[in-house]
């Protein structure tokens, strides 16, 4: 039950990415999304804990470039 609610929260997020892209796939978007989740969600849990370490580094590589872009706009 925990799960279904944390997929449901992540895919939320899906359709503002079809802004970026195409708002007229906004359900393909969220139904390709949905299928992602639910599969990497059912992966043994080797596979599982090492796409979840990838999509966290992922995460951590976007902030550091993030951080070097916003520095290098600064003034001065």
């Amino acid at each position: 039950m925990v799960q279904i609610i944390a997929i449901g929260a992540e895919v939320t997020a899906l359709p503002y990415i079809s802004l970026l892209v195409s708002p007229r796939a906004r359900l393909v978007w969220v139904g390709t999304g949905l299928d992602g989740l639910v599969l990497v969600n059912a992966l043994q849990v080797g596979n599982f804990g090492e796409s979840e370490y990838w999509f966290a580094m992922i995460k951590v590589v976007a902030i550091i470039v993030f951080i070097a872009v916003g520095i290098s706009l600064m003034p001065g």
